[in-house]
């Protein structure tokens, strides 16, 4: 099989060893580079894939087609500014960096320096998302639920960041107007990173979105209610399964779509498929930084300031 990308992981950890298996399944496609200041993590994992390892990403220009970084969110800014300055081709992780002004830069470099720039918001890719969101493409009103068991992950952000921007993130898919209003409380107050927040978002197409989303649950849930026209439609995505209600519980037509594509297959097939030409970037680096400063205006009037 003819080689057609050469990939970078940045960040051997859990999210990066997912993507490094992943993309080694596919033909055409050599893991040729991990990276990690754990230089052990590091050759483990590039010992799986057949490639090299490093602590550093020195040498990586020219060396690979494409990264995907993976490092803590705190850490996406500089990693990736120094790889799109080397005109490597990016997939970063959510968020795209912790602050907007952060994300604003990265997507100048990605246009000044030819980059493709993707924003790993898997959830777009979950099949009971896009169940739902072609059972019901205007809905007015949207509740959003995501509860995960402590992992020490993400810490190094808040909550907002870790997980409600996922959910921020489809919020914004779904509608057609900006953010015009926000409410929202988070715990435990500032100085310390909230583990546990909510927020309600009104947008400029008239749709209102409440959202809840801890770090700290006993077991992990994914849900959204999509209300649009006197249906109800409710999604599950940890089990990719989607409900529509019709006006009454008699209404009701259950159907799964727990046969569809591993959401993050289908992220990183999507970013081959923009290296090759064959499409667009899905996510790209503008949805991101939109993503980042709607988390950011929630974090901000969460803590009390406008």
């Amino acid at each position: 099989m003819t080689l057609q990308f050469s990939f970078a992981i940045v960040g051997a950890g859990a999210m990066g060893a997912k993507h490094a298996r992943l993309l080694a399944r596919f033909p055409g496609v050599k893991v040729a580079r991990v990276v990690d200041r754990d230089l052990t993590r590091a050759r483990a994992l590039a010992a799986e894939v057949k490639g090299e390892a490093s602590a550093g990403c020195d040498g990586l220009a020219g060396a690979v087609s494409a990264a995907v970084v993976t490092v803590p969110a705190s850490e996406h800014h500089p990693v990736a500014t120094g790889l799109l300055r080397a005109g490597v081709h990016l997939l970063v992780e959510k968020p795209l960096a912790p602050e907007p002004d952060q994300a604003e830069e990265l997507c100048s470099l990605a246009r000044h320096h030819g980059c493709l720039l993707q924003v790993g918001h898997i959830e777009r890719f979950n099949p009971a998302f896009e169940a739902l969101r072609q059972a019901l493409p205007r809905p007015r009103f949207l509740r959003f639920e995501r509860r995960s068991p402590f992992t020490g992950r993400g810490t190094d952000v808040d909550v907002m960041l870790d997980l409600m921007i996922h959910d921020l993130d489809l919020a914004l898919t779904l509608s057609t107007g900006p953010a015009t209003g926000v409410e929202a409380q988070a715990w435990p107050p500032p100085p310390a990173h909230a583990d546990a927040a909510s927020a309600r978002v009104v947008f400029g197409d008239g749709l209102v979105a409440e959202f809840f989303a801890t770090r700290r649950a006993a077991a992990p849930a994914r849900t959204i209610q999509a209300f649009a026209d006197g249906v109800l439609g409710e999604a599950d995505l940890l089990s990719r399964s989607v409900r529509l209600v019709h006006g009454s519980s008699d209404g009701q037509v259950p159907f799964s779509t727990a046969t569809g594509e591993d959401a993050l297959l289908a992220q990183d097939r999507a970013f081959l498929e923009a290296l090759a030409g064959r499409g667009p970037v899905p996510v790209d680096g503008q949805a991101g930084l939109r993503a980042v400063r709607l988390a950011d205006q929630v974090r901000r009037v969460a803590r009390g300031s406008r």
